[in-house]
């Protein structure tokens, strides 16, 4: 399994930031790679709700089934089971009026000569910068909550 992971600073409490990690319609603007959230049954992504992510991946469409561990103000990790698995935990440190972030995802599990293909694009853009732009986006979104 590939891990990849990133900190950065956010200008905005933990609440902020778990409010727009866990709305499905920010998620778009904000997630290293757009998914569209679809079949979900709460109004937010909590703790063992299920949903289906999909999107277009290296000119692709793919989806995943997500299910979220933990949804709080010091965690929200889920996992996703697609072409490839993924595990996603974000971290969250009050630091007084900021949030201090670790983001961190995993690949692994590739189903296939296509899912090998889609999970080694996925590593290749994280090292090459995606999660971390993809962590400052967060930011401004949550600045906006």
């Amino acid at each position: 399994m590939a891990i990849h992971e990133t900190l950065t600073m956010i200008d905005a409490p933990p609440a902020s930031v778990l409010a727009t990690l866990t709305d499905p319609e920010t998620c778009l603007r904000w997630a290293p790679i757009p998914f569209l959230v679809e079949d979900l049954e709460t109004e937010r992504l909590e703790p063992g709700s299920t949903a289906r992510l999909g999107g277009r991946l290296a000119g692709r469409e793919v989806m995943f089934d997500i299910e979220v561990e933990r949804a709080d103000e010091q965690v929200f990790a889920l996992r996703a089971q697609g072409p490839f698995d993924m595990s996603v935990r974000y971290e969250l440190e009050d630091l007084g009026g900021s949030t201090a972030v670790t983001a961190r995802i995993g690949t692994g599990a590739p189903r296939g000569l296509t899912g090998r293909l889609l999970q080694a694009a996925v590593d290749g853009l994280a090292s090459a910068g995606l999660l971390e732009q993809a962590a400052k986006r967060l930011g401004r979104e949550a600045q906006l909550v």
